[in-house]
């Protein structure tokens, strides 16, 4: 059982809540979790592939892509300070994709592999930089 409370500004008309949780696992465990299997870089490589190939289908460039992948999808979201995408909004942008939904080895994976794409250690974000690589 979880229990969370959020007290919100009254004034305030939106808040966000970045809420991390763990646990220490369970033995024997027979299955991983959804989300929980090990990464698989090949198979993430080609599923980001995919994506791209659609992306460039529909937009003209990859900056085009961006504004209609990502930026539309964090209009609704509070600025975050460095127009990055957060882990927890990426399926959002995934979803965009039809076959997204469905393609293994799903989203986190994708978004994992995009969060690498630049040389820099993963920081939670997909950022501008690795969003062109992909593309």
């Amino acid at each position: 059982e979880i229990r969370a409370a959020l007290r919100v500004n009254a004034s305030a008309e939106r808040a966000l809540a970045n809420i991390t949780f763990g646990y220490a696992g369970v033995s024997p465990c027979p299955l991983a979790p959804a989300g929980c299997a090990d990464f698989q870089r090949y198979l993430a490589r080609d599923l980001v592939f995919n994506w791209s190939e659609w992306a460039e289908s529909r937009w003209m460039s990859a900056d085009e892509a961006w504004a209609g992948l990502c930026e539309s999808t964090m209009e609704g979201v509070p600025e975050l300070g460095n127009g990055s995408v957060p882990y927890y909004m990426w399926q959002a942008v995934w979803s965009q994709w039809v076959v997204g939904a469905t393609a293994a080895p799903g989203w986190q994976a994708a978004f994992k592999f995009l969060d690498e794409l630049n040389g820099s250690p993963p920081n939670g974000y997909v950022d501008q930089d690795e969003f062109h690589i992909a593309i």
